[in-house]
């Protein structure tokens, strides 16, 4: 008798696969709109850069008078807010790039496509854990994996503690972490741009 939740899941499956798909393409357009932006701001930063220089130098020579200086200065200040500006086209810039990243891992999560996500990490001692290596908790197409990276030493304890010490969980401990989720699923735009500065940190 087939499972009558199989199709649902699919469906949901195939929803939010399709979710991710589509923000990584708006995002991907928008790093491209970014850098072409970003392009011209550089061209333009150059431009102001060789005035204030070409100025500058034809008041120091004697070549022309104080009006000249009155350039350079005006073309400093033109430069400076260009770079301003450029500085914050750049932080979009990083930030659309990774979150097409982070979408893109989303998806491969949701399709398990397992070499397209983070290598998963290893913690040691594993050999001798009853259940760890036969129910591939760790490693490549692992539960760790599709859970995704966890950088900070505390998440590692608190993850390890969850998925090695079985044996002290309770019913009790179980709803409160189930608790700590639901609680926790309103804040993922916070989790998700913590994700992405961790991406951007590690370029």
């Amino acid at each position: 008798m087939p499972d009558p939740a199989g199709p649902a899941a699919d469906r949901t499956a195939d929803a939010v696969a399709a979710r991710y798909a589509a923000r990584a393409v708006r995002a991907d357009a928008e790093a491209a709109a970014l850098a072409r932006d970003s392009r011209r701001l550089s061209n333009l930063r150059l431009f102001a850069a060789g005035i204030a220089a070409v100025a500058f130098l034809l008041w120091a020579t004697g070549r022309a008078g104080a009006a000249h200086l009155i350039v350079t200065a005006l073309a400093l200040g033109v430069l400076a807010l260009l770079a301003v500006r450029h500085a914050r086209v750049e932080r979009r810039r990083a930030h659309a790039v990774a979150s097409a990243a982070l979408d893109r891992e989303g998806h491969a999560r949701v399709d398990r496509r397992w070499d397209d996500l983070p290598a998963p990490w290893m913690p040691p001692g594993l050999d001798d854990h009853p259940y760890a290596t036969d129910l591939d908790v760790f490693g490549h197409a692992s539960i760790a994996q599709l859970l995704g990276p966890v950088h900070t030493p505390t998440g590692r304890r608190t993850l390890l503690a969850w998925l090695l010490r079985i044996e002290d969980a309770s019913p009790a401990s179980v709803r409160d972490r189930q608790s700590l989720c639901r609680r926790a699923l309103p804040r993922r735009h916070r989790r998700r741009s913590a994700r992405r500065c961790r991406r951007r940190s590690e370029r």
